[in-house]
């Protein structure tokens, strides 16, 4: 990991998240199908590395896989706190090489996924984070090593209006 950025509040967030999508413009229906596989098969890897680590009903209740997609090279997992664990991260970040490099992952943390109270997000590349203050600090407090060779860099976005 060569870079974590830390959003000062959840609109820093909102912008930043878009402003790093990487939006794919379909040149015909063949090239839509062939993103649509691509993006079948990161979702299959994501499934498969969550069955690794939790088993069926350590996984219930704790972790939803989203399968709706948009072309934006974006993966939308939602988590229980108690079930983003480091060997969670690891699993997911190992998949964001080879073909799916120029993909992430976007990991939305509850405090339980049952009562809907959000705790914030965490976006994963391969070689970069972004994740909202709060979560980092969470995170952080219970442990989790983001390994990253730098030090995380906060950003706000400075909107006018806010």
């Amino acid at each position: 990991m060569k870079e974590i950025v830390i959003a000062g509040s959840d609109s820093d967030f909102s912008d930043l998240f878009v402003k790093s999508a990487s939006i794919l413009k379909f040149i015909d229906d063949d090239d839509k199908k062939k993103y649509s596989e691509k993006d079948r098969r990161l979702t299959d890897l994501i499934e498969a590395a969550t069955e690794k680590v939790f088993s069926g009903e350590q996984r219930e209740g704790r972790v939803f896989i989203e399968y709706d997609w948009w072309p934006d090279h974006t993966r939308h997992v939602e988590v229980n706190l108690d079930a983003f664990t480091q060997s969670y991260f690891d699993a997911l970040r190992t998949l964001l090489g080879g073909e799916f490099a120029e993909w992430r992952i976007q990991v939305v943390i509850y405090s339980d996924l049952r009562d809907g109270h959000k705790l914030g997000s965490i976006i994963i590349w391969r070689e970069k984070l972004l994740i909202d203050k709060s979560l980092y600090e969470a995170l952080s407090a219970r442990g989790i090593d983001f390994r990253c060779e730098a030090k995380p860099k906060k950003v706000h976005t400075d909107k006018v209006g806010r």
